[in-house]
């Protein structure tokens, strides 16, 4: 009888197991813009619970990148973190800069200090199929930016970055008395990791 009760309760706890896995999904980093590129495929429809950076693909684009151009000083942190939302949890890079006036050696616009969750640190992105790394640019912590995707790249410990304007958008908000263009710069730039 004992047997029978231990078998009964070990088929249970595997059919509940299999269950729960059927139910959950992981992905790499690198599928994600699979489910962004096709409007058919949905990550939550899918069951992709988790997205992993399984290969350290985002490895390369953690630290420090320093860069000057036009005069403006940038000092740029990407950071990789895990964050939780809604049910999906994933591995992602964050923002965070600190730009200065390199001729009067004062500060514009400095994120590093905020915490990884303020919403003036850039943190919606991901690894399209071109090995570049794509992240939602809103503004700035002065309000006074522009809003749209940065393209980010890495060969040999140099970075490039560009950004697509999102149509419509216009780079002066309530707080601003002027049109402002902090970050990124109005034409790609080049950083170097420190």
């Amino acid at each position: 009888m004992n047997l029978i009760n231990n078998l009964i309760k070990l088929s249970f706890f595997t059919l509940l197991v299999m269950q729960s896995c059927a139910a959950q999904s992981t992905i790499v980093v690198e599928k994600v813009h699979e489910y962004i590129d096709n409007p058919r495929k949905d990550l939550s429809s899918a069951g992709v619970t988790r997205i992993i950076d399984n290969n350290n693909v985002l490895r390369k684009y953690e630290g420090t990148w320093k860069g000057q151009l036009n005069g403006i000083s940038y000092n740029l942190l990407f950071k990789k973190i895990t964050r939780t939302d809604d049910g999906l949890t994933e591995d992602l890079l964050i923002l965070k800069y600190h730009i200065k006036n390199t001729q009067t050696n004062t500060t514009i616009d400095n994120t590093l200090n905020l915490p990884d969750d303020s919403v003036y640190v850039p943190s919606v992105g991901y690894l399209d199929d071109k090995d570049f790394y794509q992240l939602s640019f809103n503004g700035g912590q002065n309000k006074c930016g522009i809003s749209g995707q940065l393209f980010i790249s890495v060969f040999n410990n140099k970075m490039g970055i560009t950004m697509l304007q999102v149509p419509g958008f216009s780079p002066i908000a309530n707080s601003c008395n002027e049109a402002v263009t902090i970050f990124p710069p109005s034409q790609p730039i080049r950083l170097i990791k420190q």
